[in-house]
């Protein structure tokens, strides 16, 4: 493994080490430290830079000052490298003809670990924040590049990445980043490449899998003069820097390829620039008022004396950018779903939408509609640009319903799987639950695999979006992703759908896709439809897998439930319950709102602070309310609600034990025993392996605080120090074991 530097390659052959010129990998396998020029945060006016911290370090432990390890690089730290290298020629050879830099920090880092492995502790303990600065890119940088140059490329790369993260919950995924190579050079021609166009910046090159950026810093629109914009040439350069790295998220999402273009120019570009532009801002280095009338001026011309659809294509009269700015500005500011627009429009693409399908999908608007719009306001711009942007129209949007759906669709499509989808999805399951960068990487990865129609991926995404880990909470879209897995056949993206994100009030649906998850031999979703009192198979339809005959006792069943249960039950008992405990809950409507919750959080701190991780959600309602009524019972016409919830209701103790193992259960109150029952069938407890369970009614046990599990024939329960007892008291609320799903496990030996 090793380093992709700035480095020259033909002077090298076999020998790793650092010499200017094209790129080559420097060799740290005795530290076992992968490296990577690449992206680095904004920079403030002083920064420190962990891989001159960690040269500061290691010439420190060598016995050189190189002044206070900052990590700013000034003239003692140079000063002190120099010496080093001077002393020990012998150490690095051709490689010492390449200068210590604020560019070549990082990987002298790793050059110096190689050459004295006294240090590699060093470079090892910085590993994680160069990586963390550098963003995982290989850079070829060619000779005459400044280092100047190669710094603002950096700091603009960081920018983007920093602002696409924040604003829309996953960037480019560092594997992908790790196999993009950013070209760089100072030759004043553009891109001279296939593909390329002479462009001074690009983000896609022939015959690359990846995106490929590529920059160069000589060319006359390179450096230009922005003081009467209100921003400084720097800032100019690293707005470009962010536009192509749009370009290549945009890649990643499957928007565009530098083949196929579905989107057009005045879209693609216009998105490009407009996110650039927000993300400067949002790193303080432009103003948006500023950008606003930089704008007026430089879509003035053919950009705007052309209607809008003339750049709708990949041949147009003009690069559409500033005009395409001004329409992505106006949609995001006036169609529903804002900014994360952007983002569902690449996604249509990707999910096989041509040009107006997309664009009506991800904005509610006809892509004709919006033309005829900007037309209308396009001739006012002409004529005065300043009063045209100050005083633009809200745009009409389509009204609901109106576009047809096969057309409009915020739901993933399903597709074939790629290898690509299959490869994203593995990786991430490798990364997933590690925490930190590590579950943002699998929220990353899963996205990739989702928008490729993976649905195992596309739940997992929407459980992390759910939970907020490793990426922003968004419960919305966390329900849009359960929702493709379920429809795609996902039995726990169906079970999770019902549990966790449809209303009890939509009870129909929620049992339907529980007995569909339950035909797939899902064993909580079998439970769920237990608990809720309704037979597996819909007495309707009839188990399609057998036989076709009705079911005439289940009929009744459900005719009997349709008629007598209360759908809101378990929310109307909670409200109930709190009132009737003092907590003023307000009206028992079954509508869990903010007054029900407060009263709810108040009463569980007071009631039961054990329990004070346990969820308030659809899916424990039923819990709860049979947790408050234990201690506070309903009475009058409100006790039906209690009623419709304990009847039939089970316990389940699940122990996880050798099957060998002897014991009985005993829930108790206070010193009272209140059941006795000794353990009983072995059998397969939902996704965690096999056990014991015993069952028993609910109304047997409900006012039990505690559950003591007695082992027999020499067995004994051990605690962490290996200590034997022959019994384990714990506090239990029975209410919140009527899954069959839950299991406890305890540590047993023979004696």
């Amino acid at each position: 493994m090793g380093l992709i530097a700035k480095f020259a390659c033909g002077a090298l052959g076999s020998t790793s080490g650092i010499v200017r010129g094209c790129y080559t990998r420097l060799g740290v396998a005795q530290i076992g430290l992968v490296i990577a020029i690449g992206l680095t945060g904004v920079v403030q006016p002083v920064r420190a830079d962990s891989g001159v911290a960690c040269v500061q370090e290691q010439l420190t432990a060598l016995g050189s000052d190189p002044g206070p390890i900052d990590g700013q690089f000034g003239r003692k730290t140079l000063s002190a490298f120099d010496a080093l290298v001077a002393s020990n020629p012998e150490q690095f050879g051709e490689v010492a003809d390449t200068r210590l830099s604020a560019v070549s920090a990082a990987e002298w880092c790793s050059t110096l670990a190689e050459r004295y492995t006294e240090i590699s502790p060093i470079a090892a303990k910085y590993a994680g924040a160069i990586a963390e600065e550098t963003g995982g890119f290989m850079y070829d940088i060619a000779e005459n590049v400044p280092d100047a140059s190669v710094l603002e490329i950096r700091e603009g790369f960081g920018i983007a990445r920093s602002y696409i993260e924040k604003t829309f919950g996953a960037e480019i995924p560092a594997d992908i980043r790790r196999q993009m190579t950013v070209k760089i050079v100072a030759t004043g021609k553009g891109n001279q490449e296939p593909g390329g166009g002479g462009g001074v910046a690009t983000a896609l090159a022939m015959g690359q899998k990846y995106p490929r950026p590529f920059f160069d810093v000589a060319n006359e629109q390179w450096n230009q003069n922005s003081s009467g914009r209100g921003w400084t040439t720097k800032s100019d350069n690293m707005k470009t820097v962010v536009h192509e790295y749009v370009h290549g998220w945009q890649s990643v999402l499957g928007a565009l390829t530098i083949n196929r273009q579905v989107l057009g120019n005045w879209m693609n570009e216009g998105i490009a620039e407009y996110l650039a532009y927000k993300a400067m801002e949002d790193a303080g280095l432009m103003r948006w008022n500023n950008v606003l009338t930089h704008m007026r001026y430089a879509a003035s011309g053919i950009q705007t004396e052309r209607p809008l659809r003339d750049f709708g294509s990949t041949q147009t009269p003009a690069w559409p950018g500033h005009v395409g700015f001004l329409a992505i500005e106006w949609l995001v500011r006036d169609t529903p779903n804002g900014i994360m627009s952007l983002r569902d429009i690449a996604e249509q693409v990707q999910q096989g939408k041509d040009q107006r399908q997309a664009f009506a999908a991800a904005f509610g608007l006809e892509l004709d509609s919006f033309y005829d719009q900007f037309d209308d306001w396009r001739q006012q711009f002409v004529r005065n640009p300043s009063r045209a942007i100050q005083n633009r129209p809200k745009l009409e949007l389509a009204p609901a319903g109106s576009i047809n759906v096969a057309e409009k669709s915020d739901k993933p499509q399903a597709k074939p799987l790629s290898p690509n989808a299959i490869t994203w999805y593995e990786q991430a399951l490798n990364l997933d639950g590690k925490g930190g960068d590590s579950d943002k990487e699998a929220a990353s990865l899963y996205r990739l695999a989702a928008q490729a129609g993976h649905p195992e991926a596309a739940r997992n995404l929407g459980g992390m979006l759910g939970e907020g880990r490793g990426v922003e909470k968004n419960e919305k879209e966390a329900a849009k992703w359960f929702r493709f897995a379920a429809e795609n056949g996902d039995a726990q993206g169906q079970f999770g759908l019902a549990m966790w994100f449809l209303p009890r009030s939509e009870r129909d649906e929620r049992i339907s896709w529980l007995r569909k998850a339950a035909a797939q031999g899902h064993q909580r979703a079998i439970a769920a439809l237990e608990d809720e009192g309704v037979p597996l198979v819909d007495p309707e339809v009839g188990d399609t897998s057998g036989s076709t005959e009705p079911d005439e006792n289940a009929t009744q069943v459900a005719s009997t439930l349709e008629s007598e249960n209360d759908p809101l039950a378990a929310e109307k008992c909670i409200q109930a319950g709190l009132n009737a405990a003092g907590y003023s809950a307000g009206a028992v409507d079954g509508v869990v709102g903010n007054g029900t919750k407060s009263a709810f959080e108040k009463f569980k701190g007071k009631v039961f602070p054990q329990l004070a991780n346990y969820p308030f959600e659809d899916f424990t309602y039923k819990n709860w309310c049979l947790a408050i009524t234990a201690k506070y019972p309903l009475s009058g016409a409100e006790k039906a609600y209690q009623d419709q919830l304990e009847e039939g209701a089970k316990v389940y103790v699940n122990i996880k034990v050798p099957r060998e193992t002897s014991y009985f259960i005993v829930f108790r109150n206070g010193e009272k025993d209140l059941k006795v029952a000794r353990s009983q069938a072995w059998t397969k407890i939902g996704n965690f392996g096999d056990g014991f369970q015993t069952v028993l009614d609910y109304s047997e046990v409900k006012s039990a605080d505690n559950l003591c599990v007695v082992f027999e024939d020499g067995w004994v329960v051990l605690d962490r120090a290996g200590k034997g007892y022959p019994a384990s008291c714990d506090a239990r609320v029975p209410a919140m074991m009527i899954s069959p799903n839950q299991l406890n496990q305890y540590n047993v030996e023979q004696r």
